[in-house]
């Protein structure tokens, strides 16, 4: 599945939550660290990052996903949060997490990309 945007990235199939246990982090410090069990913590997520219709996120930084394919749904803990989700881009062995709301536009890439920290 080829998505459109200025890299011309494809969307990858996320298949279970060991391709996404660990610490992920955007290019301005903000990180999520996604473990095995389908639970989150975020660190520095805000609503520029999550979706200005995401009421109380900075306080809540916690939840779960839910795999579907090249996205996930994404429930943050005692957050009103309707319809968040995580896309995948790039590669399979090297690909990018977006939070987003809107799927349409999530298809042409996102601006605050979270990729997996490899300083294991």
């Amino acid at each position: 599945m080829l998505a459109v945007g200025g890299c011309s990235e494809y969307a990858v199939q996320v298949d279970s939550f060991d391709q996404l246990t660990g610490v992920w982090s955007d290019h301005a410090g903000r990180t999520v660290e996604f473990k095995g069990d389908g639970t989150f913590t975020g660190t520095g997520l805000d609503k520029a990052v999550v979706g200005v219709s995401c009421s109380g996120i900075a306080a809540r930084q916690e939840g779960s996903v839910s795999l579907s394919g090249t996205y996930a749904e994404v429930t943050f803990d005692g957050v009103e949060c309707d319809g968040m989700n995580l896309t995948f881009h790039g590669s399979p062995s090297s690909f990018v997490a977006c939070f987003t709301q809107d799927m349409a536009s999530a298809n042409a890439g996102c601006s605050d990309e979270f990729s997996r920290d490899r300083g294991e």
